[in-house]
């Protein structure tokens, strides 16, 4: 042929086989344009052009979503394009900076989950969550003894931040100890649990079960796993002593039974306390 609306040859057409969305057998026949024949190769060979419109049509879903595929985002941990933008955008603070979140056992701090420190202490005590127990003043006998301890019932976390013995008439050694089970020779003596108070005024009861007791005539028993040193304190004469070293806190997580107790190498004479301080929650 010589001009592209002449009629094709017979090498200008050809047909498709196929089915239909209703299975029918269909046959599509395709006819070359500007067909044209290359006689420079033996045999000849016809070519030409194949007219064809394409219309794509989206009718997917709203969204898009992603195709996770192995090695990639564990599949469902990215919904889609939105829900990651929300993320990203729920991380940014109101200047559009990344906001940054200290965690403390996989939770956001907060007082009720905080690290340790002074300034957290005392935004438990304005939230009435810290508490004073004290023996009170004394009368000193041979070997005074107290202790704190809080049962296993406990639903709180129990996190002692002070504990301070005075003895006012000679320099003594205070043996403080670890409890895992409270001293039955100090428990046979006086309950100081009626002593506590909360250090916000009008602030709620304690709800961890402790107990706290002291008597005399009771020295440190053998060490064993029920009660280990945690610290020997010498106490100078008429003076407070803090047992507690700066920074050192003791925490009785919920559903753990556990304590401490003081024992002072005391005389008959003179006046004793011990004062411990701590928060629930």
């Amino acid at each position: 042929m010589t001009a592209p609306t002449q009629a094709n040859p017979a090498e200008g057409i050809f047909f498709v086989g196929g089915y239909d969305p209703a299975g029918h057998q269909v046959n599509v026949g395709l006819r070359l344009v500007n067909v044209q024949t290359d006689s420079s190769v033996s045999p000849p060979v016809v070519y030409g052009d194949i007219p064809v419109n394409v219309e794509v049509t989206t009718n997917g879903p709203a969204v898009q979503r992603v195709d996770a595929q192995s090695g990639d985002f564990v599949a469902g941990s990215i919904v889609d394009l939105a829900t990651l933008l929300t993320k990203f955008t729920a991380a940014l603070d109101g200047s559009g900076f990344i906001q940054t979140h200290q965690k403390l056992g996989g939770s956001d701090l907060a007082d009720t989950n905080a690290m340790p420190t002074i300034t957290d202490i005392q935004q438990m005590i304005l939230n009435g969550k810290a508490y004073s127990c004290s023996t009170g003043l004394v009368t000193a006998a041979a070997n005074m003894a107290a202790s704190f301890f809080v049962p296993n019932t406990s639903a709180k976390n129990v996190l002692i931040w002070s504990v301070r013995v005075m003895y006012s008439n000679a320099s003594q050694i205070s043996d403080f100890r670890s409890l895992t089970a409270d001293d039955t020779s100090i428990t046979a003596g006086t309950s100081d649990a009626g002593n506590v108070l909360n250090l916000k005024a009008g602030g709620p009861a304690s709800s961890s079960g402790f107990a706290m007791h002291h008597a005399s005539g009771v020295t440190a028993p053998a060490v064993s796993a029920a009660s280990l040193p945690l610290d020997e304190v010498l106490n100078q004469v008429n003076a407070n002593a803090e047992l507690l070293s700066p920074g050192m806190f003791i925490l009785i997580p919920a559903g753990t039974a556990a304590g401490i107790a003081v024992y002072t190498g005391t005389t008959a004479s003179g006046k004793w306390a011990v004062v411990v301080r701590f928060v629930e929650y």
